[in-house]
């Protein structure tokens, strides 16, 4: 099975329970196909850069899923035949992309659950550690090299 990315817009006019509706559409789609949905997110309704279908605004959806390249095609053909769907962009992703793009907790699950780059493994929390435990330079010392800067300007 291939990583993919896929990116659908839905008509705008939906409310919140036929947007539910469809993801769950969409997710049957790709269970049709063998594939698995590892996350999938509702982005919320945004401004399109332009017009498609006379509509200017769309629900975004994005789905992190496997599924086999020889399927991708016929998944391709259920989104084109689904009137509720205004367009879509299908990505394969290299399996370290996969993991950096859809490993991550979803902005949409609960808030009290800590992914892993909030628990302090990720880099950056390590240099921030590294960054506090060193003292930080002395005023005195500072003002000594500023003062020595300045003398052999003049």
């Amino acid at each position: 099975m291939r990583f993919y990315q896929t990116i659908v817009i839905l008509r705008p006019d939906l409310d919140d329970a036929q947007a539910k509706e469809n993801s769950e559409k969409i997710k049957g789609f790709i269970a049709k196909y063998d594939g698995e949905i590892v996350r999938m997110d509702n982005w919320g309704k945004k401004r399109l850069a332009y017009r498609i279908k006379k509509n200017r605004f769309g629900i975004y959806l994005n789905i992190c899923h496997k599924l086999e390249g020889s399927q991708v095609d016929s998944l391709e053909k259920e989104f084109r035949l689904d009137e509720t769907i205004l367009k879509f962009l299908v990505v394969r992703l290299e399996a370290d992309e996969f993991e950096r793009i859809c490993g991550q907790q979803s902005i949409f699950d609960d808030p009290d659950k800590k992914s892993d780059s909030e628990e302090g493994s990720s880099r950056g929390d390590e240099t921030a550690t590294k960054a506090e435990s060193e003292p930080e330079a002395e005023p005195e010392a500072e003002a000594e090299a500023e003062t020595e800067a300045a003398e052999e300007i003049n």
